[in-house]
């Protein structure tokens, strides 16, 4: 509008003029929530998300971040979008639109939050000892958004979790039966909205310290354990009074508890214990102040071993003539603290000593007789009982009593010849128990015979030929036997030639026929008075027969011939002989 100011009058003309005042548009994030806490919650980051320019569709923006103490004109950027900050407080934010500078401005609080959670551990014990090897800590918070964890002596040094065992150790160092410092353990509890944490420091101690020296262990008698041990045991006792690792009022040694090798029962609380078998004794006690043991050990020695008898099954003999036979039980070893019982013998046994079978009260044990050689006068069975009287310990023999016998023998050296022979007999009689007292009485079977009162041998002289039957009679007390045996004689060998013959088959005198005996193998050769063979034989019986023809079947012409006669006899003489026989018809 325009108006003169000399006559009033005015003019006016309308315009239309087009707004460019558009204005950005975002949001506004917070990678903390719009708080600033603990590390590593201690700081924000501030973000301009999806900044748009609404003046036209490729228009941009620049950005100003404006802390709260800050006074100042907005200094603007394109870039970044965003500010990492810990400063808490009222923040502004511009966002400018670059093609029309107008601006939208949004004020944004940030809250600080470091309030720690609060903690708190819970434990049975604070001292871990051999009642309470391990305990479990158990951490706990009221603080919502919180997780509890625990900082350990061992790698890795931090356990998730609300709860952690001590005293194994995977979580914690090996105890010491010495030190009584275990380790600190810290509970940790941490808010998950801030990161904020709490913690509390868990002190454990330890005490594993045994009593300070081993139970005493007394022995009584026996000292060993023997065979009557159910009767008569070995018996351990202890006073049990022993320092302990705590000490005050309460530090003494409770519940000796005793253990021995199968099948021995253990016991506790017994201040004694009694030992049936042989075997290594344990004695363990427990330190009342904290539940820790020592042991102290004993040998109990085996006493058990019977008396070693070398001769368990034996036999014994009544010598012909006698009354007694002698029983000897050996050892192995002394006989010192022995007792031999017969318990099982003939009815009508007497025995010497006689207390071999005498009882002894109500304690067979000491029964019989200390001395081992026992005599009795009846064949038969006879079983004893060796004992051992300070053990109890016992061993069982037995001895077969037999009647005496005598055998007769005896050995022709030689036992066949030629007469005259000489004929040695060996006496091989014996009897049960030796030689001696033996009278033998000879028959030669040649009218000769001999008494004597030793095995020594005899001779006799055998001078015809004849098998002649020899008898040895021997007796010793009331034994007696006899026995029989032949010596055969034969005459020695003979070799004779005739030295005429007449093949004239009148019956006499028709063969050229030796005279021999006892001969074996005969050789003979026959030749003419021209050096011819005419006849030529072996005989394996001791005898030829030549009927005065030659080789080949004819008769030889009367005359003289020649022959070579060789041979051996059975007595070994060897004969060889020459000479002439005639022939006549």
């Amino acid at each position: 509008m325009t108006c003169n100011s000399v006559n009033g009058c005015c003019t006016s003309k309308t315009i239309q003029v087009v707004t460019t005042s558009a204005f950005p548009t975002y949001t506004i994030g917070s990678s903390t929530n719009y708080s600033v806490g603990c590390a590593p919650l201690n700081q924000t980051t501030l973000s301009i998300v999806n900044p748009v320019s609404t003046n036209t569709p490729q228009g941009t923006c620049s950005y100003a971040f404006l802390a709260p103490s800050y006074t100042g004109a907005p200094v603007f950027v394109n870039a970044p979008t965003s500010t990492i900050t810990q400063q808490p407080g009222t923040w502004t934010v511009i966002v400018q639109d670059n093609s029309n500078n107008c601006e939208t401005t949004v004020y944004v609080p940030i809250i600080q939050n470091t309030v720690a959670p609060d903690v708190s551990a819970s434990v049975l014990t604070q001292t871990l000892n051999c009642y309470h090897p391990t305990v479990m800590a158990t951490g706990s918070s009221t603080t919502q958004n919180t997780i509890i964890s625990w900082l350990v002596p061992t790698t890795p040094p931090q356990l998730p979790g609300s709860t952690v065992v001590i005293g194994v150790p995977p979580n914690g160092p090996n105890t010491s039966s010495s030190s009584l410092v275990y380790a600190n353990y810290t509970v940790v509890s941490t808010n998950t909205v801030n990161a904020c944490q709490s913690s509390s420091v868990v002190v454990i101690n330890q005490n594993f310290k045994p009593p300070v020296s081993s139970p005493t262990i007394s022995i009584g008698t026996p000292t060993s354990v023997y065979c009557n041990a159910s009767t008569n045991p070995v018996v351990l006792t202890t006073g049990s009074s022993t320092a302990t690792s705590g000490g005050g009022a309460l530090a003494f040694v409770v519940n000796p508890c005793w253990q021995g090798p199968s099948p021995q029962t253990p016991t506790c609380g017994s201040s004694s214990y009694s030992c049936y078998v042989p075997g290594v004794y344990s004695l363990n006690v427990m330190d009342n102040y904290n539940g820790c043991t020592t042991t102290n050990t004993i040998m109990v020695l085996d006493k058990t071993q019977p008396p070693v008898i070398s001769n368990p099954l034996d036999s014994a003999t009544l010598d012909c003539g006698s009354t007694k036979a002698t029983l000897l039980a050996m050892i192995t070893g002394s006989n010192s603290g022995l007792k031999y019982y017969f318990y099982h013998y003939p009815i009508d046994a007497a025995f010497s000593p006689s207390s071999a079978i005498t009882p002894y009260g109500p304690n067979p044990d000491l029964s019989g007789t200390s001395s081992p050689s026992v005599q009795v006068d009846q064949p038969g069975e006879y079983e004893y009982i060796v004992t051992n009287t300070l053990t109890g310990c016992k061993s069982f023999g037995s001895f077969i009593v037999t009647e005496g016998s005598i055998f007769a023998d005896f050995t022709p050296d030689p036992a066949s010849g030629y007469a005259p022979l000489s004929v040695n007999f060996i006496n091989n009689s014996a009897t049960s128990l030796g030689n001696s007292s033996v009278t033998s009485i000879w028959n030669f079977g040649n009218g000769t015979s001999l008494t004597a009162t030793t095995n020594a041998q005899a001779n006799a002289l055998y001078n015809s030929a004849g098998t002649y039957t020899v008898m040895l009679l021997v007796q010793k007390g009331n034994c007696m036997d006899t026995v029989y045996k032949t010596v055969k004689v034969d005459l020695p060998s003979n070799l004779e030639v005739p030295n005429i013959f007449t093949p004239n088959g009148d019956g006499n005198n028709d063969v050229f026929f030796l005279k021999v005996a006892n001969m074996g193998q005969i050789h003979a050769v026959i030749f003419d008075r021209w050096g011819n063979r005419v006849y030529e034989t072996t005989s394996s019986t001791g005898n030829i027969l030549w009927d005065g023809k030659n080789l080949n079947g004819k008769e030889c012409s009367d005359g003289i011939y020649f022959y070579v006669i060789t041979g051996e006899g059975k007595d070994d003489k060897h004969y060889e002989q020459k000479g002439n026989v005639s022939i006549y018809r």
